[in-house]
């Protein structure tokens, strides 16, 4: 149960990086500091991207990884 929190946790907040990276990246042609604005939504991004990963993937991969080095 509380993996499955875990993980229904992590798909919203990939999702709303991802969505604030868009976000960031839409204002950046509007901006005065552009560089930063892209900065910001490579960052969102990323660390959006990570957290879908995480939720979707990463834990089948970190417990295949403990499983196979503790049995």
């Amino acid at each position: 149960m509380f993996d499955k929190v875990l993980r229904v946790l992590g798909v919203l907040a990939g999702l709303v990086g991802i969505s604030a990276g868009a976000f960031f990246l839409n204002e950046s042609f509007d901006s005065l500091l552009p560089e930063a604005m892209i900065f910001w939504s490579l960052a969102c991004f990323l660390t959006g991207g990570f957290s879908l990963f995480w939720a979707l993937r990463g834990s089948v991969i970190l417990t295949r990884l403990i499983g196979g080095k503790f049995s």
